[in-house]
């Protein structure tokens, strides 16, 4: 399957492999629009659980303008 024509439900079943994951969270810079039509939302990097704001990635390698996403498991696309 191409990632272009991937669908909110093919992510539920890639995220359902992940347990008890309640939520997923992602960094762009370029993409907020592309992971918009998979139910994520921009929220304030604040709302980052702890073990994420301790990520290099997060505290280093992505900017203060990247977007900061979270999508619900089991979330529709909004």
């Amino acid at each position: 399957m191409e990632l272009e024509q991937a669908t909110p439900l093919d992510l539920d079943r890639i995220l359902s492999l992940l347990g008890q994951a309640n939520d997923v969270f992602l960094l762009t810079e370029t993409a907020e629009p592309f992971f918009v039509r998979f139910g994520f939302e921009r929220v304030s990097r604040e709302e980052a659980p702890p073990q994420l704001r301790a990520s290099e990635e997060f505290r280093c390698l992505c900017p203060e303008s990247a977007a900061f996403m979270r999508r619900s498991v089991g979330a529709g696309p909004v």
